[in-house]
């Protein structure tokens, strides 16, 4: 079995004030969604159906962000079935998650 990470595209919400921004009453899964779709439309040749795990980077995990939120987000995006894992490497979170 290859596990070879492939970046075929890439995607990022809007950057707004934390507190009181645009995105303050937004979910972080729900702005993770907009991002992990958003890359997923500009490769229409790889097939949803063939993710097999999700691994989010998180930089905080308490309140609405703690526990397993790449589990969350694998359940919304409608993959009951698909494994997740959230790493917190403070800063470098994203570069752990594909690692």
């Amino acid at each position: 079995m290859v596990n070879d990470v492939v970046i075929v595209a890439a995607a990022r919400t809007p950057i707004t004030k934390a507190i009181r921004g645009t995105f303050a009453n937004v979910r972080a899964e729900d702005l993770a969604i907009a991002a992990i779709a958003g890359a997923l439309d500009k490769v229409p040749a790889v097939d949803r159906a063939s993710i097999d795990d999700f691994i989010t980077g998180s930089w905080m995990h308490a309140g609405s962000q703690g526990g397993n939120m790449a589990r969350r987000i694998a359940v919304m995006m409608g993959h009951d079935a698909v494994p997740g894992v959230t790493v917190n490497r403070a800063c470098a979170s994203s570069l752990q998650a594909i690692r």
